[in-house]
Protein backbone atom coordinates (compact mmCIF):
# COMPACT_ATOMS: atom_id res chain seq x y z
CA UNK A 1 0.00 0.00 0.00
CA UNK A 2 1.33 3.45 -0.93
CA UNK A 3 1.85 5.84 1.99
CA UNK A 4 0.09 9.20 2.17
CA UNK A 5 2.62 11.93 2.97
CA UNK A 6 1.29 14.56 5.36
CA UNK A 7 2.34 18.08 6.22
CA UNK A 8 1.13 19.80 9.39
CA UNK A 9 0.04 23.45 9.16
CA UNK A 10 0.58 24.80 12.69
CA UNK A 11 2.28 23.61 15.85
CA UNK A 12 -1.00 23.49 17.78
CA UNK A 13 -1.05 21.34 20.90
CA UNK A 14 -3.78 19.02 19.59
CA UNK A 15 -1.49 18.12 16.70
CA UNK A 16 1.61 17.73 18.84
CA UNK A 17 0.01 15.67 21.59
CA UNK A 18 -2.73 13.75 19.81
CA UNK A 19 -3.07 13.76 16.05
CA UNK A 20 0.52 13.58 14.80
CA UNK A 21 1.57 10.75 17.18
CA UNK A 22 -1.52 8.81 16.03
CA UNK A 23 -0.65 9.44 12.39
CA UNK A 24 2.86 8.14 12.95
CA UNK A 25 1.46 4.84 14.20
CA UNK A 26 -0.56 4.31 11.02
CA UNK A 27 1.19 1.99 8.52
CA UNK A 28 0.05 4.00 5.49
CA UNK A 29 0.90 7.54 6.65
CA UNK A 30 4.20 9.43 6.67
CA UNK A 31 4.41 12.82 8.40
CA UNK A 32 6.97 14.63 6.26
CA UNK A 33 6.83 18.28 7.31
CA UNK A 34 5.50 20.85 9.76
CA UNK A 35 5.09 24.61 9.30
CA UNK A 36 4.66 27.53 11.67
CA UNK A 37 4.82 31.30 11.43
CA UNK A 38 7.76 30.95 13.84
CA UNK A 39 10.57 28.85 12.36
CA UNK A 40 11.94 28.00 15.80
CA UNK A 41 8.61 26.56 16.88
CA UNK A 42 8.42 24.50 13.73
CA UNK A 43 11.94 23.17 14.31
CA UNK A 44 11.19 22.30 17.95
CA UNK A 45 7.97 20.53 16.89
CA UNK A 46 9.81 18.61 14.17
CA UNK A 47 12.61 17.62 16.54
CA UNK A 48 10.20 16.42 19.25
CA UNK A 49 8.23 14.22 16.82
CA UNK A 50 11.04 13.19 14.46
CA UNK A 51 9.57 15.00 11.44
CA UNK A 52 12.13 15.46 8.62
CA UNK A 53 11.24 19.00 7.53
CA UNK A 54 10.32 22.24 9.33
CA UNK A 55 9.17 25.42 7.58
CA UNK A 56 8.89 28.97 8.86
CA UNK A 57 5.81 29.76 6.75
CA UNK A 58 2.80 27.79 5.57
CA UNK A 59 3.30 28.60 1.88
CA UNK A 60 6.67 26.81 1.82
CA UNK A 61 5.11 23.61 3.10
CA UNK A 62 2.32 23.81 0.51
CA UNK A 63 4.98 24.12 -2.20
CA UNK A 64 6.76 20.95 -1.05
CA UNK A 65 6.32 18.23 -3.72
CA UNK A 66 6.89 15.52 -1.08
CA UNK A 67 3.66 16.47 0.72
CA UNK A 68 0.43 14.91 -0.57
CA UNK A 69 -1.98 16.13 2.12
CA UNK A 70 -2.12 18.60 4.98
CA UNK A 71 -3.62 18.52 8.45
CA UNK A 72 -4.91 21.96 9.52
CA UNK A 73 -5.31 22.56 13.29
CA UNK A 74 -5.21 26.35 12.94
CA UNK A 75 -7.72 28.65 14.72
CA UNK A 76 -11.26 28.30 13.35
CA UNK A 77 -11.13 31.63 11.54
CA UNK A 78 -8.20 30.43 9.39
CA UNK A 79 -9.63 27.10 8.27
CA UNK A 80 -11.20 28.43 5.09
CA UNK A 81 -8.20 30.50 3.98
CA UNK A 82 -5.65 27.72 4.30
CA UNK A 83 -7.92 24.95 3.05
CA UNK A 84 -8.45 26.91 -0.15
CA UNK A 85 -4.70 27.56 -0.51
CA UNK A 86 -3.91 23.92 0.15
CA UNK A 87 -6.43 22.82 -2.46
CA UNK A 88 -4.98 25.24 -4.99
CA UNK A 89 -1.57 23.69 -4.27
CA UNK A 90 -2.99 20.26 -5.04
CA UNK A 91 -3.00 18.97 -1.45
CA UNK A 92 -5.72 16.89 0.15
CA UNK A 93 -7.01 18.44 3.37
CA UNK A 94 -7.80 17.05 6.81
CA UNK A 95 -9.18 20.11 8.61
CA UNK A 96 -9.83 20.34 12.32
CA UNK A 97 -13.36 20.81 13.53
CA UNK A 98 -15.34 22.95 13.11
CA UNK A 99 -14.71 22.78 9.39
CA UNK A 100 -15.63 26.43 8.83
CA UNK A 101 -16.82 29.53 10.64
CA UNK A 102 -19.93 29.83 8.45
CA UNK A 103 -21.90 28.03 5.77
CA UNK A 104 -20.49 30.44 3.19
CA UNK A 105 -16.94 29.49 4.13
CA UNK A 106 -17.80 25.79 4.01
CA UNK A 107 -19.20 26.20 0.49
CA UNK A 108 -16.03 28.01 -0.58
CA UNK A 109 -13.81 25.27 0.84
CA UNK A 110 -15.81 22.52 -0.84
CA UNK A 111 -15.80 24.34 -4.16
CA UNK A 112 -12.01 24.87 -4.05
CA UNK A 113 -11.35 21.21 -3.28
CA UNK A 114 -13.72 19.99 -5.97
CA UNK A 115 -12.20 22.35 -8.53
CA UNK A 116 -8.69 21.07 -7.75
CA UNK A 117 -9.71 17.39 -7.47
CA UNK A 118 -8.55 16.94 -3.87
CA UNK A 119 -10.32 15.45 -0.86
CA UNK A 120 -11.58 17.51 2.08
CA UNK A 121 -12.43 15.95 5.44
CA UNK A 122 -13.41 17.35 8.83
CA UNK A 123 -11.38 15.81 11.68
CA UNK A 124 -14.19 14.25 13.72
CA UNK A 125 -12.25 11.29 15.07
CA UNK A 126 -15.14 9.99 17.19
CA UNK A 127 -16.95 8.71 14.09
CA UNK A 128 -14.32 6.01 13.63
CA UNK A 129 -14.18 4.75 17.19
CA UNK A 130 -15.56 1.19 17.59
CA UNK A 131 -17.88 2.45 20.34
CA UNK A 132 -19.65 4.85 18.01
CA UNK A 133 -19.80 2.38 15.16
CA UNK A 134 -21.45 -0.07 17.55
CA UNK A 135 -23.93 2.54 18.79
CA UNK A 136 -24.97 3.42 15.25
CA UNK A 137 -25.32 -0.26 14.42
CA UNK A 138 -27.61 -0.79 17.41
CA UNK A 139 -29.75 2.18 16.44
CA UNK A 140 -30.00 1.06 12.81
CA UNK A 141 -30.95 -2.44 13.95
CA UNK A 142 -33.76 -1.04 16.11
CA UNK A 143 -32.26 -2.16 19.43
CA UNK A 144 -33.80 0.81 21.26
CA UNK A 145 -36.78 1.39 19.02
CA UNK A 146 -37.42 4.62 17.09
CA UNK A 147 -35.20 7.47 18.27
CA UNK A 148 -37.35 10.33 19.60
CA UNK A 149 -34.74 12.53 21.21
CA UNK A 150 -30.99 13.05 21.17
CA UNK A 151 -29.43 15.07 23.98
CA UNK A 152 -25.68 15.74 23.82
CA UNK A 153 -23.52 17.56 26.38
CA UNK A 154 -19.80 18.26 26.15
CA UNK A 155 -18.03 20.43 28.74
CA UNK A 156 -14.56 21.15 30.01
CA UNK A 157 -12.67 23.77 31.98
CA UNK A 158 -10.62 26.59 30.48
CA UNK A 159 -9.13 29.87 31.65
CA UNK A 160 -10.60 33.25 30.78
CA UNK A 161 -7.71 34.08 28.42
CA UNK A 162 -8.00 30.88 26.39
CA UNK A 163 -7.91 31.35 22.61
CA UNK A 164 -11.11 29.32 22.32
CA UNK A 165 -13.04 32.30 23.71
CA UNK A 166 -11.79 34.75 21.09
CA UNK A 167 -14.75 35.76 18.92
CA UNK A 168 -12.40 37.23 16.32
CA UNK A 169 -11.03 33.72 15.77
CA UNK A 170 -14.52 32.19 15.51
CA UNK A 171 -14.24 30.84 19.03
CA UNK A 172 -16.84 29.92 21.63
CA UNK A 173 -18.16 26.75 23.19
CA UNK A 174 -20.69 26.04 20.43
CA UNK A 175 -17.97 26.18 17.77
CA UNK A 176 -15.34 24.32 19.78
CA UNK A 177 -17.20 21.47 21.50
CA UNK A 178 -20.78 22.10 20.44
CA UNK A 179 -19.88 20.96 16.93
CA UNK A 180 -19.41 17.46 18.36
CA UNK A 181 -22.91 17.55 19.86
CA UNK A 182 -24.49 18.78 16.64
CA UNK A 183 -22.50 16.29 14.58
CA UNK A 184 -23.48 13.27 16.64
CA UNK A 185 -27.13 14.34 16.62
CA UNK A 186 -27.18 14.66 12.83
CA UNK A 187 -25.33 11.35 12.49
CA UNK A 188 -27.80 9.48 14.71
CA UNK A 189 -30.90 11.05 13.20
CA UNK A 190 -29.65 10.85 9.62
CA UNK A 191 -31.51 14.02 8.62
CA UNK A 192 -31.01 17.76 8.46
CA UNK A 193 -32.64 20.27 10.86
CA UNK A 194 -36.04 21.74 10.12
CA UNK A 195 -35.75 24.44 12.77
CA UNK A 196 -32.96 25.79 14.96
CA UNK A 197 -33.04 27.77 18.19
CA UNK A 198 -30.21 28.79 20.52
CA UNK A 199 -29.44 30.66 23.71
CA UNK A 200 -26.34 31.52 25.72
CA UNK A 201 -25.70 32.64 29.26
CA UNK A 202 -22.83 33.93 31.31
CA UNK A 203 -22.62 33.94 35.07
CA UNK A 204 -20.85 37.20 35.94
CA UNK A 205 -18.12 36.76 38.52
CA UNK A 206 -17.61 33.05 38.01
CA UNK A 207 -16.75 33.56 34.32
CA UNK A 208 -19.05 30.67 33.57
CA UNK A 209 -19.88 30.60 29.86
CA UNK A 210 -22.26 28.33 28.05
CA UNK A 211 -24.28 28.06 24.87
CA UNK A 212 -26.87 25.60 23.72
CA UNK A 213 -28.60 24.77 20.50
CA UNK A 214 -31.72 22.70 19.97
CA UNK A 215 -32.80 21.34 16.63
CA UNK A 216 -35.78 19.50 15.25
CA UNK A 217 -35.03 17.17 12.37
CA UNK A 218 -37.46 14.70 10.80
CA UNK A 219 -39.74 15.07 13.81
CA UNK A 220 -36.94 14.26 16.27
CA UNK A 221 -35.87 16.72 18.95
CA UNK A 222 -32.11 17.14 19.31
CA UNK A 223 -30.46 19.39 21.86
CA UNK A 224 -26.78 20.27 22.26
CA UNK A 225 -25.30 21.67 25.47
CA UNK A 226 -21.66 22.69 24.95
CA UNK A 227 -20.15 24.56 27.87
CA UNK A 228 -16.91 26.22 28.92
CA UNK A 229 -16.41 26.89 32.62
CA UNK A 230 -13.55 27.79 34.93
CA UNK A 231 -15.66 27.84 38.10
CA UNK A 232 -14.94 24.27 39.11
CA UNK A 233 -11.70 22.32 39.20
CA UNK A 234 -12.17 19.63 36.54
CA UNK A 235 -8.53 19.07 35.65
CA UNK A 236 -8.90 15.32 35.62
CA UNK A 237 -10.74 15.48 32.33
CA UNK A 238 -13.74 16.59 30.36
CA UNK A 239 -17.26 15.29 30.77
CA UNK A 240 -19.40 14.17 27.90
CA UNK A 241 -22.65 12.26 27.99
CA UNK A 242 -25.10 11.47 25.24
CA UNK A 243 -28.68 10.42 25.87
CA UNK A 244 -30.86 8.79 23.28
CA UNK A 245 -34.54 8.50 24.09
CA UNK A 246 -37.02 6.18 22.45
CA UNK A 247 -40.45 4.80 23.23
CA UNK A 248 -39.09 1.74 25.05
CA UNK A 249 -35.83 2.80 26.68
CA UNK A 250 -33.28 5.49 27.32
CA UNK A 251 -29.90 4.76 25.87
CA UNK A 252 -26.72 6.30 27.35
CA UNK A 253 -23.25 6.42 25.86
CA UNK A 254 -20.69 7.52 28.44
CA UNK A 255 -17.62 8.54 26.51
CA UNK A 256 -15.33 8.91 29.53
CA UNK A 257 -15.77 5.19 30.33
CA UNK A 258 -15.97 4.04 26.70
CA UNK A 259 -19.12 2.18 27.63
CA UNK A 260 -22.47 1.74 25.98
CA UNK A 261 -25.39 0.55 28.07
CA UNK A 262 -29.13 0.45 28.34
CA UNK A 263 -29.96 2.59 31.33
CA UNK A 264 -32.32 0.02 32.79
CA UNK A 265 -30.55 -3.05 31.42
CA UNK A 266 -27.15 -4.68 31.08
CA UNK A 267 -24.02 -3.56 29.24
CA UNK A 268 -24.18 -4.14 25.51
CA UNK A 269 -20.62 -3.18 24.68
CA UNK A 270 -17.53 -2.03 26.51
CA UNK A 271 -13.83 -1.65 25.75
CA UNK A 272 -12.94 -1.99 29.42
Amino acid sequence: MDSLRFGILSTARVGRRRVVPAMQQAPNILVRAVASRDARRAQAFAHALSIPKAYGCYEDLLADPEVDAVYIPLPNSLHCQWTVKAAQAGKHVLCEKPLAASAREADEMIAACEANHVLLMEAFMYRFHPQNEHVLGLIQDGAIGPVRMVRAVFTFTIGSSNIRLDAALAGGSLMDVGCYCVSVARTIVGAEPRAVSAFANRAVGSRNRSSRCSRTAAGILASAGPRFTDRYNLRRGSFRRRWLRSRRSRFAARAMRWRVRLRYGTDLFSTE
